[in-house]
């Protein structure tokens, strides 16, 4: 078991905190500009450290291992048997679902380097699509779900050439970044080329890769901008209801639901915890400090605001969910329980968006003791 050094949860250093607290402290990755990309992969268990400890994100990639990372960044095979070898549960649902991989258990190939065209073909597949060569091709830069090698065409992808353990992470982390909350089956017949989007694709701007946004402790709040009041946490029982009446509804001693938002009081009458969804009455009069508004903002507008790195996903569907701690003046972005210090000054928020239009339908913010234990 490792135990981590406490001095390194700080600011000075703290993906060197992040790396012990999964057992590495793999130098080759320090200072690159993929270094919490791969950390995301490691923590998700999509790629796993070879012999010597390392991870080699420049070293091409298998079938079998871009399989694992595909599977495992949604959390699949969701099984109990532990006996059961890895590599043959994720062949068993890439087979389920007609995904184009080695159907051969006994086969080589499944553990020899993999263009990049190939992987293009299974990622497509995830995505409930059945293209084929530079049709799937056209499908991933079109969808801005990978990146060219010299450009973003057919030719500039370079599809014969083979893909590295880096580029595999980033072409997942796309698929989730552009709202695909589950992995789909393949079609038994070819997609519809006439519904490929064109190439080359128009400039625009793209959410940047797995970057941690700054939040305050303002960023907690629930801003009413009819009232022009903030409901934050710490707020008292008595101050809410001067200003919003009595609640419509008491769901035990601690949680009390009111017109437009729901909230969670402490023994003391402190407020703990606020959360909102479609449901509740007069929602866009509610915003946060940094304007994430229902039925208004979308997937994308969450993960710019409040970061492409750090989020945790506990929730079903489409979510996302942000861990913080309070430590020597800041506000740190946790990726993981393990790396609280104190569990009293942490904070959580939480998102969660319309799987097909992509737009935020609930927000709830709380203290950890609230926040963890799933939205109230």
């Amino acid at each position: 078991m490792i135990t981590l050094d406490l001095s390194l949860k700080n600011l000075s250093d703290p993906t060197k905190a992040r790396w012990l607290n999964l057992g590495y402290d793999p130098s080759e990755l320090s200072g690159r500009g993929d270094e919490l990309l791969m950390h995301w992969a490691v923590r998700k268990r999509m790629l796993e450290a070879y012999p010597d400890r390392t991870f080699k994100p420049d070293q091409p990639i298998t079938e079998a291992e871009f399989l694992k990372a595909l599977c495992h960044a949604y959390g699949y095979p969701k099984t109990r048997d532990r006996a059961r070898n890895s590599v043959e549960a994720v062949y068993e649902l890439a087979s389920l679902w007609n995904y184009p991989v080695t159907d051969d258990a006994h086969s080589e190939a499944r553990f020899v380097p993999m263009t990049r065209l190939k992987a293009a073909e299974i990622i497509t597949s995830a995505q409930g699509e059945n293209y084929e060569g530079n049709n799937a091709i056209t499908f991933l830069l079109g969808k801005s779900l990978a990146k060219g090698k010299s450009e973003q065409t057919v030719e500039g992808f370079a599809g014969d050439e083979l893909l590295t353990r880096s580029e595999a992470v980033e072409w997942i982390g796309s698929m989730i970044m552009k709202g695909a909350s589950r992995l789909q089956e393949r079609p038994k017949v070819l997609s519809d080329p006439s519904l490929l989007p064109l190439l080359p694709v128009p400039q625009s701007e793209e959410l940047p890769d797995f970057v941690i946004a700054p939040v305050t402790q303002e960023d907690f709040n629930l801003i009413d901008m009819e009232k022009e009041v903030s409901i934050s946490l710490g707020s008292t029982r008595e101050w809410v209801e001067v200003n919003y009446d009595i609640p419509i509804r008491k769901y035990n001693e601690h949680h009390y639901r009111y017109t437009s938002f729901s909230v969670h009081y402490n023994e003391s009458d402190i407020l703990q915890g606020w959360k909102i969804d479609e449901y509740y009455q007069n929602t866009k009069q509610f915003q946060t400090s940094k304007g994430a508004i229902l039925g208004q903002s979308t997937f994308y507008d969450i993960l710019r605001d409040y970061g492409t790195a750090g989020f945790l996903g506990y929730g079903n569907g489409l979510s996302l969910d942000y861990l913080y701690e309070k430590y020597e003046g800041e506000i740190i972005p946790r990726f993981s329980p393990h790396e609280i210090i104190n569990n009293d000054n942490v904070l959580t928020i939480s998102f969660i968006f319309d799987q097909k239009t992509l737009m935020l339908t609930y927000i709830t913010a709380a203290t950890y003791q609230v926040g963890y234990i799933g939205p109230f």
